[in-house]
């Protein structure tokens, strides 16, 4: 036996283990009523935990019912509210997406105008407010493309100024972003 069979062996079993997990993590993800919203991964004690926040996908079966539901949101997401009240704002818009806001022509527009309450949210000193906030910008990026780039160049300077914080999880999150 060489003295490098057995580490390659323990590698090999820690890799089976995480991928069978991650396969468990993506039958949940491709399911029709629950879309997957994020997927973290942490290291705690050597053993790898998927850990996975789920969002119920919004349905809107018109531009006037999409309109009516981001203006709802615009509101919710004014610094006066509480944390919390935002916080399912923006996991609001996220349900939207999930639920195929993007494929109606206004909503390139309609992310546009959501820009300066985004911008404030990215701001804000509380950590799952950001976190959830750069998520939420990530997620539209990946959706919108070449239609979220004039918002991307509006969100730049607030991300660079967050990347160079002190509080781990707000610079974390802004880097990803």
């Amino acid at each position: 036996m060489r003295p490098f069979d057995d580490i390659s062996t323990r590698f090999a079993m820690e890799e089976v283990k995480l991928s069978s997990n991650l396969s468990v993590g993506t039958k949940r993800r491709n399911s029709p009523k629950v879309k997957s919203a994020a997927t973290d991964i942490n290291a705690i004690g050597g053993e790898n935990e998927i850990v996975e926040k789920l969002v119920e996908p919004i349905r809107v079966y018109s531009e006037k019912e999409l309109i009516k539901e981001l203006e709802k949101v615009a509101a919710m997401l004014t610094p006066e509210q509480d944390w919390s009240v935002r916080m399912t704002a923006m996991q609001k818009i996220e349900g939207l997406i999930c639920g195929g806001a993007t494929e109606y022509a206004c909503f390139p527009l309609l992310v546009k105008q959501l820009v300066g309450p985004l911008s404030l949210q990215l701001s804000d000193r509380r950590s799952s407010i950001v976190k959830q906030a750069c998520h939420l910008l990530s997620l539209l990026s990946k959706e919108l493309l070449a239609d979220f780039e004039p918002c991307a160049e509006a969100f730049i300077p607030v991300l660079f100024k967050l990347v160079v914080i002190t509080v781990l999880v707000i610079a974390e999150s802004a880097d990803t972003c």
